[in-house]
């Protein structure tokens, strides 16, 4: 197997020019450079990664935990981290459905950690992170486990509010909102907003909790809300994918959408343009997400400034995005 040594010895050349080259650290000559990147094409020279770890004290990997890689506000952000890490050279190295078990949540970390990477990009709810302050991480879709980790949010009290008004202003009279479970910061925030809106409007309203916000369980769980109650004609979703079981339950039962039930959902994600109508949803901006956890996290990886509020948030807004689920 050809060595670095190999590629200095062919190109005539120290060690530490083939590394400057290899590193793009340092300066060599534009005649020598050609010659070496030639040699290590012509050799198929892969540099080895633990050399260049330990000569860089940096492996250019970052870690990134996801609960649920199947629910497309995920794997938007997934793709934004990735397109802001790509052209810096960084990969990335992915666990995915951890979902809110403490216990294998803190495997993961311990994991990365161990592939030596450079930080960690983590929706991570209330878990206790505090062994890990060595290693730079930031939080998304998170709440906030302490003041001393960053933490990306949407304004989730914000989206609430918006979710409830369009409802509202739309003419609806009885509204069931679902709800996660209110454990987790970013659900107990949302639900603030509804609440809050909705008990000025004196609103009739009702609740639903479901387990988690993954596709199977909101096809578990969109039948009991059509059998738990009744009268209503306002569904404020727990997200998209609930929002779009919702419509096709409703369409079975021969229930006109928006003219008999209008219906939010949240995430602006793929499934809110998959339906007949389209689905009214919450954008929490998935691609900023994504875009703002990683360029927070190189700040934090460069040792630079980074601005927060007193308790480590950086808060993005939310929007409305209005379709035809809604009147």
């Amino acid at each position: 197997m050809t060595t670095i040594r190999d590629i200095a010895k062919m190109a005539g050349v120290s060690v530490a020019s083939v590394s400057r080259v290899i590193n793009n650290t340092g300066r060599v000559g534009e005649a020598t450079r050609k010659r070496i990147q030639e040699i290590i094409k012509q050799t198929n020279y892969v540099p080895n990664q633990t050399a260049r770890t330990l000569y860089q004290k940096s492996s250019k990997l970052i870690g990134l935990i996801i609960p649920d890689l199947n629910n497309p506000f995920y794997s938007q952000i997934v793709t934004s981290v990735e397109n802001k890490l790509r052209p810096l050279k960084y990969q990335l190295i992915m666990i995915f459905d951890t979902g809110g078990d403490d216990a294998r949540y803190k495997e993961s970390v311990d994991t990365l950690i161990q592939n030596n990477i450079d930080g960690i990009i983590s929706s991570a709810f209330e878990a206790d992170l505090s062994a890990y302050t060595e290693t730079p991480i930031v939080l998304f879709d998170s709440g906030h486990v302490n003041d001393s980790l960053t933490r990306i949010a949407s304004d989730n009290y914000r989206g609430g509010e918006l979710a409830a008004m369009a409802l509202v202003s739309s003419g609806a009279k009885k509204i069931i909102i679902q709800h996660g479970p209110l454990s987790l910061p970013p659900i107990r925030e949302r639900l603030e907003g509804i609440l809050h809106y909705l008990n000025q409007s004196q609103v009739v309203y009702e609740l639903q909790s479901v387990r988690d916000f993954t596709l199977v369980t909101a096809k578990e769980e969109t039948p009991k809300l059509f059998k738990d109650f009744s009268d209503f004609d306002g569904v404020l979703a727990a997200n998209d994918m609930y929002a779009l079981e919702i419509m096709r339950k409703a369409q079975q039962a021969h229930l006109s959408v928006p003219g008999d039930l209008q219906i939010i959902g949240y995430d602006n994600s793929i499934f809110s343009q998959m339906s007949q109508p389209t689905i009214t949803t919450i954008d929490q901006q998935a691609d900023l997400i994504g875009k703002s956890a990683a360029e927070t996290l190189l700040k934090k990886i460069n040792k630079e400034s980074i601005k927060t509020d007193d308790k480590g948030n950086i808060t993005l807004p939310v929007k409305l995005i209005k379709n035809e689920s809604t009147r």
